[in-house]
């Protein structure tokens, strides 16, 4: 995520340097990397090694500017500063889903959700008897890369789970878990990350001028490298606002063109899919 003055949005890492360069050499008599911006100015994106590209949507108040230039000049006077938050991790922890995203699947069944609930009993089972299972529900993993004291002394010896202030904790930990079980956050096969459009479709239309690209994903498929290809994925807005269920197939291997360009661990969407209306994207 990434904020400046009147400037916020989601940054997407895609090559699209790589991108004009192979369009470069299939139409050698065209320079697809001339861009105009929204003040009519022209820019050659190799040229001036432009690096982050930045849509009209996310510059809030570019009406305001008579051009980029003045905007960087004010930016620089007025000693704005420019961040980035909310960076994607490199370690995806798995997701919780609530009592909203339940509720909305309105013809569950019993033994659905005995299927759904599955992760969450089985934790409550091994809770009093599985070290390994202990372990994680104390932060005490090598995937936590903030451990308190106290994890980092779990993590070299384990035996101090058998200390009386061990158990203890652990006891209020499995009273926690089902009360949260109790109000329908249970454990599930997911993680949360980012979404974002067929940035490949973005560069057909930027540097093609094509009113209409085709991207590299078709209607009802997404890309998501944290899952296996060829599996549907239950594609959720967090927080859930209506009963937005995305079913998707998750085409991770399924084109080697998909692995060249898609280079994040985002959940990526197709243009010709309506998900970014239900899943109501901002």
């Amino acid at each position: 995520m990434f904020r400046a003055a009147w400037i916020k949005g989601l940054l997407n890492a895609f090559p699209f340097d790589k991108f004009i360069r192979e369009a470069n050499r299939k139409d050698p008599l065209v320079n697809h990397g001339i861009v105009k911006d929204i003040y009519g100015v022209e820019h050659d994106i190799l040229a001036e090694d432009i690096q982050v590209i930045l849509t009209k949507s996310q510059f809030k108040l570019w009406k305001y500017y008579e051009s980029w230039e003045q905007y960087c000049d004010y930016f620089e006077r007025y000693g704005c500063q420019a961040c980035v938050c909310n960076l994607e991790p490199t370690q995806f922890e798995k997701a919780k889903i609530n009592y909203q995203m339940l509720q909305t699947l309105t013809d569950l069944t019993d033994e659905e959700l005995l299927n759904i609930s599955k992760g969450t009993r089985t934790k409550l089972e091994n809770l009093a008897s599985d070290r390994n299972t202990m372990l994680k529900v104390f932060g005490a993993t090598k995937e936590n890369e903030r451990r308190n004291g106290f994890q980092e002394s779990l993590l070299l010896y384990p035996e101090l789970l058998q200390d009386e202030y061990s158990k203890e904790t652990l006891r209020e930990i499995k009273k926690s878990i089902e009360k949260e079980a109790k109000a329908g956050k249970l454990d599930v096969d997911g993680c949360y990350t980012f979404i974002v459009p067929d940035m490949y479709a973005f560069c057909q239309w930027l540097f093609y001028g094509d009113k209409n690209p085709s991207g590299l994903l078709g209607n009802g498929e997404v890309y998501c490298p944290l899952f296996a290809g060829g599996v549907e994925l239950d594609c959720l807005r967090s927080p859930h606002l209506y009963v937005e269920h995305a079913v998707r197939t998750n085409m991770v291997g399924a084109d080697h063109e998909l692995g060249r360009w898609f280079k994040t661990n985002a959940i990526v969407t197709s243009v010709h899919d309506v998900i970014s209306k239900i899943l109501q994207f901002d």
